[in-house]
């Protein structure tokens, strides 16, 4: 049998409802390039309701469905893949991303003539056609800190928006493919080599945040470089699903994860680091109950 192009992973957590017009978009759009698709539900309350959805695609060969018996989180998932794909190329993909004819083969194609580059995200477009800004830089201290309420008076007031501008790419041109840091994991397609020596694609200490970021990092630090291909549109929905878990649940492993990129990245900086943490979520806690309101990262 002929080796698939792309692996694709598609890790699937109380989303049944949306997961079906992701996979029909690969399916339809697939035509040119060889994929294999793997759908991983990761022990979801509604995982009978993807069942259906199963049977839809049972004649399709592309496509095989796995159940986890229990909750491992995303990046225990992804890392399955590792160990039944054989596509040249890996690839995540959202239950609420949908692929456009011949993103696939652009994405494809742009690996294969670009070695330098460890991954490559499609260029996300609003359900309305508009484009997506869901690009970052890597975060280092510094940017963290710029995310913090104290950083955010310092940098509106003092500097202009300096910081919010770099990390949230201001000045990110997506009329051309373009080199950039930190890509989410909507539609990213990896290039097996960058994995070395760790075959891993995500450190299972990411549970669900700071994946994407941790990822980018070693990637970087490998020597790779990561873009946004222009040509390769992907309708992005941003549902949230991680958001049924509840928000307490999130706002906990949100900053657990923040400790654990610092302390695995910046371990001499990792007690001033923390002490910024902490002052995050005190002053965040203060905000909510005194203006009802958060400020964004």
């Amino acid at each position: 049998m002929k080796r698939p192009d792309i692996s694709i992973i598609v890790s699937c957590w109380s989303a049944s409802d949306i997961i079906e017009d992701s996979l029909r978009s690969i399916a339809d759009t697939a035509t040119d390039i060889s994929v294999e698709v793997f759908v991983i539900d990761d022990a979801s309350p509604d995982a009978e309701e993807l069942r259906p959805i199963e049977e839809k695609f049972k004649q399709d060969e592309r496509f095989t469905f796995i159940y986890n018996q229990e909750n491992i989180g995303y990046s225990k998932t992804a890392n399955m893949l590792l160990e039944r794909a054989t596509g040249k190329y890996l690839m995540t993909f959202d239950t609420d991303a949908r692929v456009k004819p011949g993103s696939l083969r652009s994405l494809y194609d742009f690996m294969e003539q670009n070695p330098q580059a460890g991954a490559a995200l499609g260029k996300l477009l609003n359900p309305d056609g508009s484009l997506q800004y869901y690009y970052r830089r890597i975060l280092t201290p510094v940017y963290y800190f710029s995310t913090t309420p104290l950083g955010r008076f310092i940098d509106k007031y003092f500097l202009g928006l300096r910081w919010f501008k770099a990390y949230h790419y201001d000045d990110l041109d997506l009329t051309k493919t373009s080199e950039m840091e930190q890509p989410p994991v909507a539609c990213l397609i990896i290039r097996r080599e960058a994995l070395r020596p760790d075959p891993h694609i995500f450190d299972p200490r990411f549970r669900l945040y700071m994946l994407d970021v941790d990822f980018a990092k070693t990637l970087y630090d490998r020597g790779y470089k990561i873009y946004v291909v222009h040509d390769a549109p992907v309708v992005h929905i941003k549902t949230a699903t991680a958001s049924r878990r509840g928000w307490t649940w999130l706002e906990r492993e949100l900053y657990k994860s923040f400790r654990d990129y610092f302390r695995k990245h910046y371990p001499a900086l990792y007690p001033i680091i923390l002490l910024t943490i902490w002052l995050d979520i005190g002053t965040r806690t203060l905000l909510r109950a005194t203006t009802k309101k958060d400020l964004m990262r």
